[in-house]
This record gives structure tokens, C-alpha cells and sequence, in this order.
């Protein structure tokens, strides 16, 4: 698109522009001088996401040693590794302050409710005589 606009531009396009800082949506005038330069477009995002990987893989290596090893454990924050780790994944709803606690509690009263079915059931069918 770049270079078809380079070569097809004849006149000057106002072009909305949003402003990283305020988040302002700005209007700039182009023209062809604006768009056209000596050199090479390199994409440079892969190396974002490249460090971005390193890291996440980091961090799950962190994780492994101190699940593995009592003796660095102590000295690691389980919570720092896993909020940092959900950070970087882009992924914030996977880390809530213990928020296991909260889904084992939720999961245990998911298991009451069904026995608590189970034994309603097993009383009915006992006062049927079946």
C-alpha cells in the first residue's frame, strides 16, 4: 500500500493519526514528500515477540526450579511469577490473588451439592421401596 501510494499520490490526504501518549486522534496532512525516502522498510516486531517468548519461557523454567527444588523455594514468590507470567502472556484474567483457594472452594461445593442430590435421590427411592 505504501508503495502504491508513493507512486499514485498527486495531491495532499489528511489522515487520522492517534497519539500514543494521550490517545488524542490527530489529523495530519500528506503528501507525496512525506511518503517518499531512500532505503528499506525492516520489520522489527519479531523482535518483540521473540523477547516476549524468552521471557515467558524464563519464567516457566523459574517456576519448575522453584516447584522442584525446597531449598530455593523459600526464597521465590510463587504469586510474583505467576502475575508477572500472566502479564506477559497478555492474559490478566488468569491470575487473581488466591484465586485457587477460591476455585477449590468452589469446586468442593459443587461436590456437596451433587451428593447432597445423590443421598435426596437414595432416600426417595429407599421410601418407594425400590
Amino acid at each position: 500500500m505504501l508503495e502504491m501510494a508513493r507512486r499514485n499520490i498527486n495531491f495532499v490526504d489528511t489522515v487520522r493519526v492517534l497519539d500514543d501518549a494521550s490517545g488524542v486522534a490527530l489529523f495530519k496532512e500528506i503528501t507525496k514528500e512525506d511518503i517518499t525516502a531512500k532505503g528499506q522498510i525492516r520489520p522489527v516486531g519479531a523482535r518483540h515477540f521473540a523477547e516476549r517468548a524468552r521471557r515467558i519461557q524464563n519464567l516457566t523454567q523459574l517456576f519448575q526450579i522453584k516447584a522442584g527444588d525446597p531449598t530455593v523455594a523459600p526464597h521465590l514468590s510463587g504469586k510474583e511469577i505467576a502475575r508477572i507470567l500472566a502479564e506477559e502472556l497478555g492474559e490478566a484474567s488468569i491470575y487473581g490473588e488466591n484465586i485457587s483457594v477460591e476455585e477449590q472452594l468452589e469446586t468442593q461445593q459443587a461436590m456437596q451439592d451433587a451428593e447432597a442430590l445423590n443421598q435426596e435421590g437414595l432416600m426417595s427411592a429407599a421410601e418407594e421401596g425400590i
